[in-house]
């Protein structure tokens, strides 16, 4: 689903690669994937939730790779990139807006998600 919204291709180029081993775009999709999948904190997505799951063979991360450090790290990285914050607003808005792209939408209730 993720990849047909294109949110994968989004992540890439939206989030700068630097010299970290696993790119942020990766570990954008596995917060995603794992608020979707069971919504839960970082530390049982990193601890419980990705080892058993499927992600580790769908996004070719190893789960060893998968720590809650490089989970808040993600967060942070995606941070500056909220909608909301882009376009001068305070907070992330729930009032439904059709001009906003569906990946700017998919990223607000992401946002929102991640509020858990």
């Amino acid at each position: 689903m993720l990849r047909r919204l294109e949110l994968d291709r989004f992540l890439e180029q939206t989030l700068a690669n630097g010299r970290e081993e696993i790119p942020w775009s990766a570990m954008a999709m596995i917060l995603i994937l794992g608020r979707l999948c069971e919504p839960s904190s970082e530390l049982h997505l990193a601890e419980r939730l990705y080892e058993a799951s499927a992600m580790s063979d769908l996004l070719g991360v190893p789960e060893e790779k998968v720590n809650q450090d490089r989970l808040y790290r993600a967060l942070d990285t995606l941070l500056p990139h909220e909608p909301s914050r882009q376009q001068g607003g305070v907070g992330v808005t729930t009032e439904p807006n059709p001009s906003r792209s569906l990946i700017e939408r998919s990223f607000t209730l992401f946002a929102m998600w991640n509020t858990w």
